[in-house]
């Protein structure tokens, strides 16, 4: 895992080790295996874990360990990489360069198309529709190397964090608004179990492969 990988896995963890002792007023557990359980008390439900119909804070920040996105911010709010390692912005077309070491929780390999897909279907969302709008085009010439074509200068290109879909699982959906998750497959540092989840918890474990 690179440097900017391990300080959001790290950043991640420490914030669930935060709630978990705020909410909880306890240390983390362990299960029989050893493995170290974060509990983390919440005050309601979710609507749903679908990334265009959700209004859900919680369930945002569940999508955003759960998926990966461009680029996500150091403690002074500073853009800093995720899934791209580099970027550019001339006459109002952002470049960004994307890592070949990220894959999805199933194995397929994140790559521009990804992206493409996300963003330019990400304006039927409810919470990112205002972040993926102003493009005019959005192109792959590669694999790794995804071009935002804009309308007018987006200041705001740099301030967003949509979460990045797996386009071989969303495109073959007949209706992503009404489509329920069973499962999340992202590329991010958490996997959402839906075996560990239920009566009222809903459980991530850790990605492995992260």
């Amino acid at each position: 895992m690179k440097k900017a990988g391990k300080k959001i896995l790290a950043s991640l963890l420490a914030l669930l080790l935060i709630f978990s002792l705020a909410a909880c007023g306890g240390n983390p557990s362990k299960n029989g295996d050893g493995e170290v359980i974060f509990n983390v008390a919440i005050s309601g439900g979710y609507d749903t874990l679908n990334f265009f119909t959700t209004d859900s804070m919680m369930v945002y920040d569940w999508l955003n360990v759960a998926y990966d996105s461009l680029i996500t911010y150091d403690e002074d709010y500073n853009a800093i990489p995720r899934v791209a390692k580099d970027w550019k912005e001339e006459n109002n077309v952002w470049t960004f360069h994307l890592r070949d070491d990220v894959y999805f929780s199933d194995g397929e390999q994140l790559t521009s198309a990804d992206v493409k897909w996300t963003y330019e279907h990400a304006v039927d969302s409810y919470m990112y529709s205002l972040h993926a709008s102003g493009f005019v085009s959005i192109e792959c010439p590669d694999d790794f190397t995804v071009v935002f074509n804009c309308e007018n200068a987006k200041p705001d290109m740099l301030y967003q964090i949509i979460p990045i879909l797996p386009e071989h699982i969303w495109s073959g959906m007949e209706d992503v608004l009404s489509y329920e998750p069973t499962e999340l497959v992202g590329s991010g540092p958490f996997i959402y179990s839906p075996e560990r989840s239920g009566s009222g918890s809903t459980a991530f474990v850790k990605n492995a492969e992260y």
